[in-house]
């Protein structure tokens, strides 16, 4: 009995020591995930004496134990005892399992547990019954007894977990928006004509002055989504951020561009464009076209940059010759200007031709006799020299004088003609003829009609025809004569018509005529002078018996 007795205190001590062990090991694990940074593991310390208090079960674990088993400590005596570290060996946890299911199932685990070092006890007067007494068996034991049910131990640390403290979640920064670029629309390239297109015509000294039609107005568009910083034309900013700027931009050519409005709206930038003057086109080759480029450059907010070209046709004035004629006598000279249409003859048919806005400063550069309109003359032939034509000699000078001399003896209705060329500064010719109308030698003009002979008008001033003169007997007889364009020298001779009176009781040989009205009378003599042209005379006679005086019509 006393070896069962041992045995079963052996038992019991090994169990509480396993217990203990697992108490220290469950503080020390919630010890280290508390964080606590313990100097050294929990000790338990064994109550005095060195003995290990195993608690027996409560009824309410299904049994008590009567006798409390004691051992001896492992350590010297009344000190106390470093408790172990927890089993890293899981073969050892899987002892103390077996022995926990042995116990349960109510076997003999005697055998399991390893040998007292003193080997078993020798026999005594007690029995295992006298020193242990169970009511429910070993079956019943709980190694848990003792403790607070309601504690549970924390789990047993991992060794492979990461214990390391856990990093705060990495959040990405969002996104950046997306950069959406700056675009342009709107220009037209040169080769498809260009945006907008002014006239040198147009200029004050061009061939068709208009000078409204040298400003012309355009529009493009922009579109900058993330922004607009900036657009340029021609190297000058036109607008930005806070709107227009009002600069004006000078092109390459020497005109002018304004921007004059911008609509957020629709991206619309609309310009005038002014010609300022005439400009070089290529030499020689006709009504060509110029482009006055200007680079477009568009910049939004966050430094996207696009470019185009604004490019502005200039359309080349030109010349234009005007066919001219002139009139002249045989064996005569005429003169004249066949570019500024001055004429020696008003009535001749002299016009002056157009220079255009490309002005040259001998505009003539060539005359040749006949017609020959289809060959631009540009090598200055025949001008300054004397040039022969059909019917007399032409001299044309670079600057469009000219001076024709007709030959002599020719019939009328005769032409000379000559063809000349015009030039402007880059080149461009117009061709056009100057003709020579002759008159032939011409008649004496015919005779003026001789004037109407003179008239005289007898009887009283104012009457007209050889009227009957009535007058008392005894008074004068006065009657008025009117002469009518009469001759230097012409005179005026008064006869009585003798034997027509019907009673010859006047005297024959006494008249008298009178030129200023009646004041002065002159006694007739013979012929009565009279003033060239128109006059009036006043004659009077006496008379002695009845009877009528009836001169007959005198003659001058």
């Amino acid at each position: 009995m006393n070896d069962e007795v041992k045995q079963g205190e052996a038992i019991q001590a090994q169990l509480a020591q396993r217990e203990t062990d697992q108490a220290a090991a469950a503080a020390q694990a919630t010890s280290a995930a508390r964080g606590a940074n313990a100097a050294k593991p929990e000790e338990t310390a064994a109550p005095s004496g060195g003995r290990t208090q195993v608690p027996a079960h409560s009824p309410a674990d299904g049994g008590t134990a009567s006798h409390a088993a004691e051992s001896a400590a492992t350590g010297a005596a009344n000190t106390e005892s470093a408790v172990p570290a927890v089993p890293a060996d899981a073969e050892e946890n899987s002892e103390f399992a077996e022995l926990q299911r042995a116990v349960a199932a109510g076997e003999e685990i005697s055998k399991e547990l390893e040998a007292p070092a003193a080997g078993q006890g020798g026999g005594g007067s007690r029995s295992i019954g006298d020193a242990v007494r169970f009511e429910r068996g070993l079956d019943a034991r709980d190694p848990r007894a003792g403790f607070d049910p309601d504690i549970a131990p924390p789990p047993l640390p991992d060794p492979t977990a990461d214990t390391s403290p856990e990093l705060a979640a990495v959040v990405p920064p969002p996104p950046p928006p997306p950069d959406n670029g700056a675009e342009l629309g709107g220009l037209t390239p040169a080769a498809q004509g260009g945006d907008i297109a002014v006239n040198e015509a147009n200029l004050a000294d061009g061939s068709n002055p208009n000078p409204p039609a040298l400003t012309q107005s355009g529009s493009f568009t922009i579109s900058a989504p993330d922004g607009l910083g900036s657009l340029a034309i021609g190297g000058v900013e036109v607008l930005n951020a806070s709107g227009l700027t009002g600069n004006p931009v000078s092109t390459a050519l020497g005109n002018t561009l304004v921007v004059t409005g911008f609509d957020p709206a629709t991206g619309t930038v609309t310009y005038e464009y002014t010609l300022l003057d005439n400009e070089g086109h290529p030499a020689g080759q006709g009504a060509n076209d110029l482009f006055d480029s200007l680079p477009v450059t568009l910049t939004d907010s966050d430094g996207d940059t696009t470019t185009d070209t604004l490019a502005v046709r200039i359309v080349d004035d030109l010349p234009d010759a005007i066919s001219d004629i002139d009139e002249v006598g045989t064996g005569g000279s005429t003169g004249g200007n066949v570019f500024t249409g001055a004429d020696d003859d008003a009535l001749d048919r002299v016009q002056s031709d157009v220079h255009g806005a490309d002005r040259a400063g001998a505009p003539i550069t060539g005359v040749v006799a006949g017609s020959h309109l289809d060959s631009p003359l540009t090598d200055g032939t025949g001008i300054g020299t004397v040039v022969q034509g059909v019917f007399g000699d032409l001299v044309l000078n670079a600057d469009g004088s000219y001076v024709y001399t007709a030959n002599g003896g020719l019939q009328s209705n005769q032409t000379d003609v000559f063809t000349y060329t015009v030039i402007d500064a880059d080149g461009d010719t117009d061709t056009a003829t100057l003709t020579i109308e002759i008159r032939g030698e011409a008649p004496p003009p015919p005779p003026p009609p001789p004037p109407p002979p003179p008239t005289i008008q007898v009887g009283k001033p104012g009457d007209t025809g050889i009227p009957n003169i009535t007058v008392p007997e005894g008074t004068d007889a006065e009657f008025g004569v009117s002469i009518t364009r009469a001759a230097a020298g012409s005179t005026v001779t008064l006869t009585l018509a003798d034997g027509t009176a019907v009673n010859a009781d006047y005297n024959e040989a006494r008249f008298e005529y009178s030129t200023d009205g009646g004041t002065n009378w002159t006694a007739v003599s013979g012929p009565i002078a009279v003033a060239a042209g128109d006059s009036t005379l006043l004659v009077r006679t006496d008379t002695v018996a009845d009877g009528v005086d009836k001169p007959t019509r005198p003659s001058p």
